[in-house]
């Protein structure tokens, strides 16, 4: 369905691609970030397309989206993307740092730092406001010293808290079960914080029985929309 209603302002659709890898549709525009997986049954031609790359690895960046550059499409890239990597892309690329903003077709586009490499994307377009974490997590690996962890997590939060302060309708937020005990505590810390009308977990590959159980208890009372299978449409 559509998301139009008096909590959200514009009107937006939501694709779950694969892994990290989204869409966002409006009347306009598709913005697609991290694609890596094949999304021709699912771009129009007739829209302005804008692909937003979070940072350079491979379950986040995959250069067959250069197959779609002869649309005018804008290409957006974390600066940690060398330029020889993104030749293929053509001329519409943009290469953004931490802590940047930039405005493309009536797209503003603002960047945060990461909790790994690259940025994570706050994106508005017609009025709907857009985050994209990419790799910004609470990272928390059970076999890392005490200190690594809180570490980990106060990097997470010095980041995160300022995303936090922002008016953000859709969120793509990593339920990584490779966490184990902390596979949703980046998301459970954002909804805590933020009154995101929409929230999407992503960064959990294939893994979607045990991101549906995880949030099983989680979903009536938040705007979680769990995503069941590669392409499809959420919202």
């Amino acid at each position: 369905m559509t998301i139009d209603n008096q909590n959200i302002k514009g009107k937006c659709k939501v694709y779950f691609l694969k892994h990290s890898g989204v869409m966002v549709e409006t009347d306009e525009f598709q913005v697609f970030f991290d694609v890596i997986s094949n999304i021709s049954d699912i771009i129009k031609p007739e829209k302005k397309q804008v692909f937003l790359i979070t940072h350079g690895h491979y379950d986040h960046f995959d250069l067959s989206i250069a197959s779609y550059k002869e649309m005018k499409s804008q290409f957006i890239v974390s600066s940690d993307i060398t330029k020889e990597k993104v030749e293929s892309l053509g001329a519409n690329v943009h290469f953004m740092s931490p802590d940047e903003t930039m405005e493309i077709d009536s797209v503003t586009i603002q960047t945060f730092k990461s909790t790994d490499l690259g940025v994570s994307f706050y994106v508005t377009l017609q009025n709907c406001n857009i985050f994209h974490s990419g790799d910004l997590n609470w990272w928390h690996w059970e076999n890392t010293p005490k200190s690594t962890q809180l570490d980990e997590e106060k990097a997470y939060k010095v980041i995160i808290d300022e995303v936090l302060k922002k008016t953000i309708d859709i969120a793509f937020i990593p339920m990584d079960p490779r966490l184990g005990i902390a596979t949703t505590w980046a998301i459970d810390y954002f909804k805590d914080h933020n009154d995101a009308k929409i929230i999407v977990p992503i960064h959990f590959g294939d893994q979607y029985k045990v991101v549906r159980d995880l949030t099983s208890d989680m979903t009536q009372n938040s705007h979680l929309v769990i995503p069941s299978k590669e392409n499809e449409q959420l919202l």
